[in-house]
């Protein structure tokens, strides 16, 4: 008989073979355990109690065979950045400052999350704070603020950085850790790291998610985004997350896109801007419009009024956080 590898499935299929009785929660529990002890070198990983991830998949399980109605995620191993609260874990946010932290309670999309019956497997590595987009030189010659738990790495180089600031989900899910997670989006921290592993993650629109029971950096632009190694499991965990349950496709042909390609495709890797007008011909084909634009000092107007948002916000942001949460 094959031995399957838990560690090559993806969300979707982990629930769908724990729902037919092909494996068990905990099968996949051991399998990822192996896993993240293989991985342990990437530094993804900064709160995982093994035996409290076998004791819930156990429990699942139980639920299970007993017959019990089971969620759309049943049994799915999940990631958490380690800025999103959840009960019985630390939420350090790789600050010194929070290192012994343990929130009383944990937000919205957590508690939807484990309803539909995800277990959390491990809190995630990320910068401190999440301040960084996860440069591993920082060309000002400052050191850059890994954080409390040091640096994550990239999986598939080990010299490589991960991105951030959710690098952790996004090194471990690269991995095979876990098929699946949470990270947090301010200025690209769920979209870059995704990009830098090579698998999928989604920044939805502010708002969209319920941002209690995460430590504030900017509550104009911060977002919980879902990260994970295919486009179906980051639709499903929306659709759970927002209780929608499809995805709203507009038609191609509707669509009228803008590109400035003097800011994203300067100094650009020849195979990666071949890929790019690939895709956006692929989009032109399908029937959209594609507009060439040019936005006069897009970077510096990016950088500077993100940072000052920022800087404004957090400080009163984390104070509420701190005063809320207890």
């Amino acid at each position: 008989v094959a031995i399957l590898n838990y560690t090559k499935l993806n969300a979707r299929q982990i629930i769908d073979g724990i729902s037919k009785g092909d494996f068990t929660s905990v099968e996949v529990a051991e399998g990822l355990i192996e896993q993240a002890e293989a991985w342990k070198d990437i530094n993804s990983l900064v709160n995982f109690d093994v035996d409290r991830f076998l004791s819930l998949a156990e429990e699942a399980d139980k639920i299970q065979k007993e017959g019990r109605a089971i969620g759309k995620l049943h049994g799915l191993p999940l990631l958490v950045k380690d800025n999103i609260d959840v009960l019985n874990f630390p939420t350090t946010a790789a600050t010194p400052a929070l290192e012994n932290y343990v929130p009383n309670k944990q937000g919205p999309v957590i508690d939807t999350l484990l309803n539909a019956g995800a277990i959390v497997m491990a809190k995630t590595n990320m910068h401190e704070l999440a301040f960084s987009p996860g440069i591993t030189e920082p060309t000002d010659g400052s050191e850059i603020r890994w954080g409390a738990h040091g640096a994550a790495k990239n999986p598939h180089n080990l010299e490589y950085s991960p991105s951030g600031s959710s690098s952790g989900t996004g090194a471990a899910v690269s991995a095979g850790i876990s098929p699946a997670g949470l990270g947090s989006d301010t200025g690209g921290s769920v979209r870059n790291p995704s990009a830098w592993c090579g698998i999928t993650g989604l920044r939805p629109s502010t708002k969209r998610y319920s941002q209690v029971g995460v430590v504030p950096l900017s509550w104009t632009r911060d977002t919980i985004g879902p990260m994970a190694r295919s486009v179906g499991d980051l639709a499903l965990l929306d659709s759970v997350i927002t209780g929608e349950g499809s995805i709203h496709t507009a038609e191609i042909r509707e669509l009228r896109l803008g590109i400035d390609r003097e800011f994203f495709c300067t100094d650009c890797d020849p195979d990666v801007l071949n890929i790019f007008e690939t895709e956006v011909e692929r989009l032109s084909d399908a029937g959209a419009e594609i507009v060439d634009v040019t936005i006069q000092n897009l970077e510096k107007n990016i950088n500077q009024i993100g940072q000052t948002l920022t800087m404004y916000e957090v400080v009163r942001g984390l104070t509420e956080y701190l005063k809320v949460s207890g």
